[in-house]
């Protein structure tokens, strides 16, 4: 056999590497086995008349009558299948934003209470051209504005559960997450949107 020169044996090397690199890169899926992507988690939806509520102090709807303002600032969800892919088992977490009013800043003035409360909802229903509620819950939310804040985060989390027929995933249910409203607070959002 013929002594290579120098410089052809560091090209043979070194395309026998890229030759095995190449190798393993296009075996790689088949030999480590491939994971399928997660099934889909259901869409969750904030539906925009009710992502936000002002809060009042009496029949007054000026700007010196908010007692607080607050809004989903998100919902963002993890999910799994469980029981066989029979259960979509959720992790939703909801933040909201909460602002103090100038009515609040009154009343604690009289009372010293600095605390607000609400209550938000979380809904599934069929992912349908007119969806269905197939369940629906609320879930209470209180804040307290210490000292001279006047505006709060919060964040809550809960975790719906949602059967599946057969032949279903994620992508046949939607997530609806909102502030549960009176008629008067849901007619002030939609005059003004």
């Amino acid at each position: 056999m013929a002594a290579a020169e120098p410089g052809q044996a560091a090209t043979s090397a070194t395309r026998a590497a890229a030759l095995l690199l190449a190798v393993l890169t296009l075996g790689g899926c088949s030999m480590f086995g491939e994971d399928a992507p997660p099934p889909p988690c259901p869409p969750t939806l904030l539906p925009g008349d009710t992502a936000t509520l002002t809060r009042f102090d009496g029949s007054g709807r000026d700007l010196t009558d908010v007692v607080f303002q607050a809004r989903v600032r998100e919902a963002t969800q993890v999910c799994e299948y469980e029981d066989e892919d029979t259960v979509i088992e959720s992790e939703l977490l909801i933040t909201f934003e909460i602002e103090r009013g100038p009515a609040l800043r009154r009343l604690a003035a009289d009372t010293g209470e600095n605390r607000v409360a609400f209550s938000y909802f979380v809904a599934v229903a069929t992912n349908e051209a007119e969806p269905r509620i197939l369940t629906r819950e609320a879930f209470d939310v209180e804040a307290s504005f210490e000292g001279n804040r006047s505006r709060i985060a919060l964040a809550d989390e809960i975790a719906p559960r949602i059967p599946l027929g057969p032949g279903e995933d994620g992508t046949d249910y939607r997530l609806y997450v909102g502030i549960e409203l009176n008629r008067a607070e849901l007619e002030y959002n939609r005059q003004n949107r």
